[in-house]
Parts: structure tokens; C-alpha cells; sequence
């Protein structure tokens, strides 16, 4: 049908239940193709795209995935046999825009072949994505004299134009980060980035989330002091930018969701 009830318990009172009615859109079958370009942390690199790949194969879409390094295959044991897109394990928004500048280095103009030819592990602390700023570029885009330029990024290293992008990030943010800057500089980020996206592409669709968490103590005490500033900040973009808002972290029950 058009519409059901998510019904949710609470673990501390066995008989009682909240009950929210939402809205059912069934996706559609088809015999498309679509160019998708992954931007994520771990949780991206561990089969996300292969698992991705699998769910838009089941509804008739044959998928091709672009970027410069190969995640995991579905089962997260081979550790380049997934899909191609920027999942980066431990990066968060920051890494990629080079606000945060101990943690990756640059690909320098020129080097794309010997970037290309290195092993996973040698790519992992890289940023593809950044060119040195010049006098002809925004303040707005520019950190610590680097520019997120994603036209030079499919430019340079001869990638296909995406048909659409996805950009989950958050979980590193807030292992890093706190309240205030976490919000601040998460959204600054993601802002950057998006609209860096949209000028390369401007017509992509973008689709925002941020990976669900596992269900423990140390971890449950995240979702009010950190999680819930992610989640509003991931509803102001959507809101702001006109991006697609995926709600990942409602997706995944403490029944089912990884340990």
C-alpha cells in the first residue's frame, strides 16, 4: 500500500509500543543504467558499493561505479573486490575538504599514473579531489590553500560523469569532534562539498546519510549529545541544497544491526 505504521518499542518497558505512520513509495522496476559515484568512510569501504550494486541490480538497474579506489567485496573479506568510488576508512567531512590536514596528503598535478598503479593501503591517506588554490578561486572553497574541485577530480584521473553521487560521512566527525564546532564544521563540509559537486555536475542528484551505529552502552550514548547534531545538520542541507536525504540510522534495528 500507499502508507503503514513504523512501531517501535521500548526495550526498558516490554508492553509499550510508539507507533508513527509513514509514507510507502515502492521503488520502481527498469531496465536502466546509472553511473554512481560513492563518497564515505569505513562503512562505505566494507561493501558498500557491491551491496548497492546488488539492490539497484534487483530492481533492473545496471550499475557502473566510478572513482580511484576499490572497496571491500560484499562480505568485507577481499579488500579490493567491490566497487570504485572515494570510501575512505577513518576520514571524515574534513580529511576530504582539507580543513583537517594531518590525516591525508595531496596527489599532485602529474602524478595520477603512479597514484593510480599504488596499492589500497598507499592510497588510502590521499586526497584525489584537491588542487593548490589559485587567485581566481572563492575564499569560500578554499582550506588551507587547497580547493575540493571535483571537475579537476573527474577530469584528471578520466572518469565518467556520475549520474548520481553519494556522500555518507558523519561517524569519524563525531569521533573526532564536539559540540559546538561538530555541527559547525560538519555542515561547512558537507555545504563545500556539495556545492563543489553541483558545480561540476549540476544537474547530479546528491544523496546525503549518515551510517547507523552499533547498539551498546558506550555507543547508545552518542545519539542525543552527537548523533541528533548530525541528523539535524543532514536535515538542514537537504533542506538548504536540495539534496536527497537518506534515513539510514532509522534503518537498522538493534535486533539485526552489526555489533
Amino acid at each position: 500500500g500507499t502508507s503503514a505504521y513504523l512501531t517501535m518499542r521500548d526495550k526498558r518497558v516490554a508492553n509499550t509500543r510508539t507507533r508513527l505512520l509513514v509514507d510507502c513509495i515502492a521503488v520502481p522496476d527498469t531496465t536502466e543504467s546509472v553511473v554512481v559515484h560513492m563518497i564515505g568512510d569505513s562503512i562505505g569501504n566494507r561493501g558498500g558499493g557491491a551491496l548497492l550494486k546488488e539492490y539497484l541490480l534487483a530492481h533492473g538497474y545496471t550499475s557502473s561505479f566510478v572513482g580511484t579506489i576499490r572497496g571491500d567485496s560484499r562480505d568485507g573479506l577481499n579488500g579490493e573486490g567491490g566497487e570504485l568510488g572515494e570510501c575512505r576508512e577513518g576520514w571524515e567531512t574534513g580529511d576530504f575538504t582539507y580543513q583537517i590536514t594531518n590525516r591525508v596528503s595531496i596527489v599532485a598535478a602529474g602524478g595520477e599514473a603512479t597514484y593510480n598503479a599504488a596499492s589500497k593501503a598507499t592510497k588510502w591517506p590521499q586526497n584525489p579531489y584537491l588542487r593548490i588554490a589559485t587567485g581566481g578561486d572563492s575564499a569560500g572553497v578554499i582550506r588551507n590553500g587547497y580547493v575540493f574541485d571535483f571537475a579537476f577530480y573527474l577530469s584528471r584521473f578520466s572518469l565518467a560523469t556520475p549520474q548520481v553521487v553519494t556522500i555518507g560521512l558523519g561517524t569519524n566527525d563525531i569521533r573526532d569532534l564536539d559540540n559546538p564546532t561538530l555541527g559547525t564544521d560538519f555542515y561547512d563540509n558537507m555545504a563545500l562539498m556539495i556545492g563543489q559537486i553541483r558545480v561540476a555536475v549540476p544537474a547530479v542528484p546528491i544523496i546525503i546519510y549518515i551510517p547507523a551505529t552499533s547498539y551498546n552502552a558506550d555507543r547508545n550514548e552518542l545519539w542525543t549529545t552527537e548523533y541528533a547534531v548530525i541528523i539535524r545538520k543532514l536535515q538542514s542541507l537537504a533542506t538548504d541544497l536540495s539534496v536527497i536525504l537518506a534515513p539510514t540510522w532509522a534503518l537498522t534495528t538493534i535486533d539485526s544491526g552489526y555489533a
